[in-house]
């Protein structure tokens, strides 16, 4: 023990013994999908169970790029993962050093190929049968201009050019979407000159879209 001048006094103390060597952390993360095939639309959870950790702090990855950070045991959810993506965990102590969880690979559905039809044109007042295929089931929005929403080919009458979505159902029960464009033509186009001197250019008098007009 020795002071200074002012009066504070400094102490020397030496420590000896065995060092205390604190056990690794570590980490495990699952998923409540587990090895069953997921929807492209699904959300998937992440928990993951940690030891020999203080406040522990997880940082996720898919397919090594960093994805979100989560603590007090919150779990990772994430949805439209790609068939074959890796999910990993690494946990961040107070003072146990990182540790890095196994990984858990994500099996999803594959994309199927389906189809709302080719775009069309309607006049106004008219309709047109819409095609889908490549599913097991269809649904059609909006559903107020057709005769079936639930149908494969429903009878479009919109009174206006709308986009209709089509949503097929696979036979596993997943959603995928397609889109077709119905355009109304509201009037003929009349022009008001023609010019017949053999240039080949407006040369006849034609008057577009009337093939929509019939009557």
């Amino acid at each position: 023990v020795s002071s200074d001048s002012s009066g504070f006094c400094g102490f020397d103390i030496d420590v000896s013994g065995p060092a205390v060597v604190l056990p690794p952390s570590t980490i495990s993360i699952s998923s409540n999908a587990g090895a069953t095939i997921v929807c492209p639309e699904n959300k998937v959870t992440f928990t993951a169970n940690t030891a020999n950790c203080t406040n522990p702090v997880v940082n996720w990855y898919v397919n090594g790029g960093y994805a979100q950070t989560t603590a007090n045991g919150l779990p990772f959810i994430q949805d439209y993962f790609k068939d074959g993506d890796v999910v990993k965990g690494e946990v961040i102590c107070d003072c146990e050093p990182t540790s890095l969880s196994n990984d858990v690979t994500v099996n999803v559905h594959p994309y199927i190929n389906i189809d709302a039809g080719p775009y069309t044109n309607i006049p106004f007042g008219g309709s047109t049968q819409l095609n889908g295929n490549g599913a097991v089931s269809y649904s059609w929005a909006p559903s107020e201009t057709l005769d079936n929403p639930n149908s494969k080919s429903p009878i479009a009458t919109p009174l206006t050019t709308t986009t209709y979505v089509m949503t097929g159902v696979s036979a596993e029960g997943c959603n995928f979407y397609s889109e077709v464009i119905v355009n109304v033509i509201d009037s003929i186009v009349v022009p008001n000159t023609f010019t017949p001197n053999s240039d080949g250019v407006n040369d006849t008098w034609e008057i577009l879209l009337i093939d929509f007009f019939p009557k």
